[in-house]
């Protein structure tokens, strides 16, 4: 994955990646000074991208199978996202919750 990443002006864009540890609430570092508005979400393989933002102080996540089939939209119990962390992780599902035990993933956010 490229971290070069162009935004509209005024957006901030970052982009990395992270390894899942199969818990509840993993904090990923984002680098954006400020809370994202959106994460995207995807594993190496492309077979899943999730989309985690906030709505009235209530986080959710759209996750996506090929890119197509819908497997869970709604609110997650997963911590709010920071200046300096958005969180994945749900005892629910860490498969769905974007934090499956040693699996990479690769992100973006925008502020």
């Amino acid at each position: 994955m490229s971290n070069n990443i162009t935004a509209a002006p005024g957006v901030s864009t970052k982009a990395g990646t992270y390894n899942g540890n199969g818990a509840d609430n993993l904090g990923v570092a984002h680098g954006l000074g400020s809370i994202p508005k959106l994460v995207q979400i995807t594993e190496p393989t492309g077979s899943r991208t999730a989309f985690l933002f906030v709505v009235n102080g209530i986080v959710f996540l759209l996750n996506l199978v090929n890119g197509t089939n819908v497997v869970n939209v709604g609110y997650a119990a997963i911590t709010l996202p920071t200046k300096t962390n958005f969180y994945v992780g749900e005892a629910g599902s860490y498969t769905i919750s974007m934090n499956g035990a040693g699996q990479n993933y690769y992100w973006t956010a925008w502020a």
